[in-house]
C-alpha cells in the first residue's frame, strides 16, 4: 500500500476522498460517506451523498463523475477520522 507523509498522523497509508468531503473535514458540514461494497481495499475511495447521487444517474465512473469527484489524497487516519464525523459510525 502507497505511503503519504501526514503533517498530523506521521506516515500513513494513502487513501482518497472527493473534494466535497475533504472541504466538509474542515468546515464540519455534513456531506456523506459513500463507498463501493465491492471494493475490498481496507480504505475505499469515499465519495459523498452529492457525488454518490450523480454516479447512480450515469451509472459508472466517467470522465465528468472523476471532474466531480476530484478525489484529494489524505492519510489513513484522517480517512478514519473524516469517516466517523460524516457518518457516526466507529472508525475502520
Amino acid at each position: 500500500m502507497e505511503k503519504i507523509n501526514c503533517n498530523r498522523h506521521g506516515e500513513k497509508s494513502v487513501t482518497l476522498i472527493c473534494t466535497h468531503i475533504a472541504q466538509a473535514a474542515d468546515t464540519g458540514k455534513r456531506v456523506g460517506f459513500c463507498w463501493s461494497r465491492e471494493d475490498e481495499q481496507t480504505y475505499p475511495d469515499a465519495w459523498c451523498y452529492e457525488c454518490n447521487s450523480k454516479l447512480m444517474s450515469l451509472d459508472a465512473w466517467t470522465k465528468e463523475m472523476f471532474e466531480l469527484a476530484s478525489f484529494k489524497v489524505t492519510c489513513s487516519e484522517c480517512y478514519k477520522e473524516i469517516r466517523t464525523q460524516q457518518i457516526d459510525e466507529p472508525a475502520l
